[in-house]
């Protein structure tokens, strides 16, 4: 663990940055930070104590009365004033994955959550089982889940919980002590070269657990990661649905209620027990996070028993198909869901929950780099929707590099039998859209990693 007494946070509104912001403050350290935004996480930070500037500024750094260390998170490119500052001062510097993983570190057991789908819904899944079990826990994850009050915990016992991302091999710098892969699938294009890439990050996370990797036997990616010769020595936990008779953790005798929600028999060749469990979330991959929350778990020392009951307790987190509520007669969802296979899973339930009403899809396109390279792919997935909505791209950390575009994307899901359309007037003019054209019992579903869910307040305000 780091041993700094006074942190400052570049990017401290950041789910996981005000986590670690909290947990700092929880051991005494003291804090400050910066955003160019802010929230309720924000808020809190300060009545905890923290020093929260808007915006960024050299001026945030003082040299009268410099941090031990700054922290930043991945937005905040070199050229940042208070990292410049930072330097021009010689305070040591350091990104949010570093810091997580030296907290991480300070703990006996630790559970990294890793995987291209699925990682926030089971992360909060094992948090449920947690606390079920009296475990304690520290945990610091990547969406906010009711039951924690937010995004992380400050727990008082040597168990700590963390969403373990991929994304420019941040999650390389974790050593947990169950190392979790909910599956594998080629996404953030615009840093791994292609899925060879992609595998050899996720086998090195692999190859640094501590007691198990917790893994999908059902997953072909996955299973190219177990097979490298460099991780035969590793201890695999494996789960599997149905006809996975080789697996450590197994769901049987599967069914779904009309709401897409799953109820199965959750058994375990390591426990030698079973159990009937109810899920409150729907679709087939739900069954699948909790499968690997339920083996984790039981690696991390909670009895089998608080599996069960943690998964029947888990009501899900937020923008995770999450019910925003009606306007207008017609019911509004909100999913996070930015890569097509994402889409095609959050459209399914969608699907099941609308009960025959038409299914309105407002997609935010996340990033010109992904909905370049699944443009098809995309449009594909979009087929199940009755009409897609598409404001313009959402580039978050890159430039329009003028080649791909939500209108391209329109185009394509229309040349391939789907209903969509491109409205550059953005949020509002698709709310005006969805007031004129929608019915009683349809089903208007917010999605991306952007900000369509604006459309679901925007309408919730008539109300």
């Amino acid at each position: 663990m780091i041993n700094a007494k006074f942190i400052h946070m570049l990017g401290v509104n950041g789910i996981s940055m005000s986590g670690l912001a909290e947990i700092l403050l929880s051991r005494g350290v003291r804090v400050s930070g910066s955003d160019l935004t802010s929230s309720d996480r924000t808020e809190r930070l300060v009545e905890l104590g923290a020093s929260i500037y808007k915006g960024n500024s050299a001026a945030h750094i003082d040299a009268d009365d410099p941090p031990d260390l700054l922290v930043y998170t991945a937005a905040a490119g070199p050229d940042n004033p208070e990292r410049v500052r930072a330097r021009e001062l010689g305070i040591e510097c350091m990104d949010r994955a570093r810091l997580l993983g030296d907290i991480m570190a300070s703990h006996k057991v630790s559970i990294g959550v890793a995987g291209t789908h699925g990682k926030t819904t089971t992360s909060a899944m094992t948090a449920s089982i947690l606390l079920a079990a009296g475990a304690d826990p520290t945990i610091n994850i990547g969406g906010e889940y009711g039951p924690i009050g937010g995004a992380s915990r400050v727990g008082g016992s040597d168990i700590f919980l963390a969403e373990a991302c991929e994304y420019t091999d941040t999650f390389l710098v974790l050593r947990p002590s169950v190392a979790v892969i909910t599956n594998i699938e080629y996404d953030h294009v615009d840093y791994f070269t292609g899925i060879e890439h992609l595998l050899e990050s996720f086998a090195q996370y692999a190859a640094q657990a501590g007691v198990a990797v917790v893994a999908n036997a059902d997953d072909a990616n996955t299973g190219r990661v177990r097979a490298q010769a460099q991780l035969q020595q590793q201890r695999w936990v494996t789960f599997a649905v149905d006809d996975g008779e080789d697996a450590d953790y197994v769901a049987k005798d599967i069914a779904f209620d009309e709401t897409g929600a799953a109820s199965f028999t959750l058994a375990s060749r390591v426990c030698g027990l079973s159990a009937r469990v109810r899920l409150q979330v729907p679709g087939q991959h739900n069954i699948y996070n909790g499968l690997a929350a339920a083996a984790a778990s039981i690696e991390a020392g909670c009895p089998f028993e608080a599996a069960a009951q943690g998964l029947n307790a888990f009501q899900g987190t937020k923008k995770r198909f999450e019910h925003k509520g009606s306007a207008h007669g017609f019911e509004i969802e909100d999913d996070y869901a930015h890569h097509p296979t994402e889409v095609r899973t959050a459209l399914a339930s969608a699907r099941t929950y609308a009960r025959g009403g038409k299914v309105l899809c407002v997609f935010h396109p996340h990033t010109y780099t992904r909905t370049r390279a699944f443009l098809h792919e995309f449009a594909e997935a979009f087929r199940a929707a009755d009409t897609v909505l598409l404001p313009d791209i959402f580039p978050a950390r890159e430039d329009d590099p003028g080649d791909i575009s939500s209108a391209m994307l329109a185009e394509e899901i229309k040349r391939r039998g789907g209903d969509a359309a491109y409205f550059p007037g953005g949020f509002p003019a698709i709310a005006d859209w969805i007031r004129a054209h929608a019915n009683p019992g349809d089903l208007v579903l917010t999605m991306g990693a952007g900000l369509s869910s604006i459309v679901a307040d925007i309408l919730l305000c008539d109300n």
